[in-house]
């Protein structure tokens, strides 16, 4: 006979208070003899066994239960009409009851790798992740991922560092052009060609009339001199 990992009033247990909680439940009635049940168990505890039939930390237990203890499962699984054996459900505080035969696994054989895309789609289904941090499905998680953290520290400090040289550039080209446009208007680039071309007697605009009163006066003696 089989070793069970946990009795049945442990598994039990763990149903009840997931689901008082809030976790996300997946739970496989079985009858004793059953043979496609006998075949299915294993499968099934492949994946339990791989975070220990309960996760708190990710929010999720996956227990299986003898038909015979049915009425100590119903405050989790409510009136949910147990028709055949196995049954697979997944059961959840805040949605409503459904069973892995109903569900959108691509290959419902049974097998733990189908299992597992189950329990994946309704674990991640609720999360929110912001766009730059790194999302893996609950099955596939190691407990060891300090490197994958500071992968993403990393890649938040280029992205700063990269954002304030792009402003800083930025403000560096306005200020060169606004000083451009302040000595233009005050006529600190003006060519001696255009000084020259200048007509005092109708100066164009501020800058002409400033230049004529104040940019020329040696100009402006030696015409007084030549008169």
């Amino acid at each position: 006979m089989e070793d069970e990992k946990y009795t049945q009033d442990k598994l039990i247990e763990f149903l009840n208070d997931g689901h008082k909680i809030g976790h996300h439940c997946f739970v496989l009635i079985y009858l004793v003899g059953c043979g496609p049940c006998n075949m299915t168990k294993p499968e099934w505890k492949k994946v339990a066994n791989s975070f220990g039939y309960r996760n708190d930390n990710q929010g999720v237990v996956m227990v299986d239960v003898d038909q015979d203890n049915l009425d100590q499962i119903r405050p989790a699984i409510g009136n949910y009409p147990i028709s055949g054996f196995p049954t697979m459900l997944h059961v959840h505080r805040d949605m409503k009851t459904s069973s892995y035969e109903d569900s959108n696994v691509k290959n419902k054989n049974r097998s733990a790798e189908s299992f597992r895309e189950w329990i994946n789609h309704y674990v991640n289904m609720n999360k929110r992740h912001k766009p730059e941090k790194l999302h893996k499905p609950l099955l596939l998680m190691t407990h060891n991922n300090s490197s994958e953290k500071q992968d993403v520290y990393n890649y938040k400090s280029n992205l700063l560092s990269r954002s304030k040289s792009s402003n800083s550039s930025k403000s560096s080209k306005r200020k060169s052009k606004k000083t451009q446009k302040i000595n233009s208007q005050m006529g600190g680039k003006w060519s001696l060609k255009y000084k020259r071309s200048i007509n005092c007697k109708r100066p164009k605009g501020f800058s002409q009339r400033q230049h004529c009163k104040y940019g020329r006066p040696n100009h402006r003696r030696s015409r007084y001199r030549r008169k």
